[in-house]
C-alpha cells in the first residue's frame, strides 16, 4: 500500500490498464482476443507509467519555489522523483507479467503440438 501512496493518483490508471493487459493476455491465450488488444493494453500501461512519472517529477520540481531556501533544500525534489518512479515500476511489473503469460502459453502450445 505504501507504493501506491507514494506513486500518487496516476498509479490507479496504471493499475487499471495493467489489469486490462493481464485480462486481455489470458483471453488471447484462450482464443477470445486478438494480439493487437494485448499489445495495445500493454502499451497503454507503460505509457500511463511514463506519464505518471513525468507528472510527479514536474510536481516535485515545481514545489521547490515554495521552499524557504531552495538552494539548501533542492534535494527534496529528488525524493518526489523517486516517489513518481513508482508509477513506472508498477507499469513494468504489469508489462512483464503480461509478456510472461503470453510467451509461456505460446511455448506450451508449441510443445503440445510437436509431441
Amino acid at each position: 500500500m505504501n507504493l501506491i501512496h507514494e506513486a500518487g493518483f496516476p498509479v490507479w490508471f496504471v493499475i487499471a490498464s495493467g489489469t486490462l493487459a493481464l485480462v486481455q493476455t489470458v483471453r488471447w491465450r484462450a482464443g477470445h482476443a486478438d494480439g493487437a488488444s494485448v499489445l495495445g493494453a500493454v502499451a497503454a500501461t507503460l505509457l500511463f507509467g511514463v506519464l505518471g512519472t513525468i507528472w510527479g517529477a514536474q510536481l516535485a520540481f515545481s514545489g521547490l519555489r515554495e521552499l524557504p531556501d531552495p538552494a539548501q533544500q533542492g534535494w527534496i525534489a529528488w525524493v518526489g522523483v523517486k516517489e513518481a518512479l513508482c508509477n513506472l515500476l508498477v507499469a513494468c511489473v504489469f508489462g512483464i507479467a503480461a509478456s510472461l503469460v503470453a510467451t509461456v502459453g505460446r511455448r506450451r502450445d508449441g510443445v503440445a503440438s510437436a509431441g
